[in-house]
């Protein structure tokens, strides 16, 4: 069994952690750590919705994971290098706080989400009911050109 800490360790949520048996490995979370958030973005300063992961690339937010991330969110002069090359099979989201959920609409969409319905239909109203921003499309994410 492998397991590798790519956020949270030192910080109240942010969770991000990667699990692994055998040929098989999931996501438990995948959160904003609000403690570095916080030092870049505020309410009215959010990351450039037509940058896609650069911004939270360039600035540390998200593991570097080979694999993980939708491809309509990578700009076509972004070429990144990977800290991990990892197979994920899918994400367990253990509750519907954005700092173990917030940062889910990054991840490529066959990639299967786990979680309790009531969870999910927490994470569905958010979405609904908020403002969306790329990173943050909870229950389902709308494709960038």
């Amino acid at each position: 069994m492998r397991l590798l800490v790519l956020d949270g360790a030192q910080s109240i949520g942010g969770t991000k952690i990667y699990l692994e048996e055998g040929s098989v490995g999931v996501l438990l979370d995948f959160g904003i750590n609000y403690g570095r958030w916080g030092l870049y973005f505020e309410e009215y300063l959010k990351p450039r919705s037509g940058r896609g992961l650069y911004d939270l690339w360039a600035l540390g937010l998200i593991p570097k994971v080979e694999g993980l991330y939708r491809r309509d969110l990578m700009p076509k002069d972004f070429a990144p290098s990977f800290e991990h090359a990892l197979e994920i099979h899918g994400v367990f989201i253990s509750h519907a706080h954005l700092d173990h959920c917030g940062l889910v609409g990054l991840i490529r969409e066959d990639c299967p989400i786990y979680t309790s319905a009531m969870s999910a239909a927490i994470m569905k109203a958010m979405q609904d009911s908020g403002q969306t921003d790329f990173y943050s499309e909870l229950a389902y994410c709308t494709p960038r050109s």
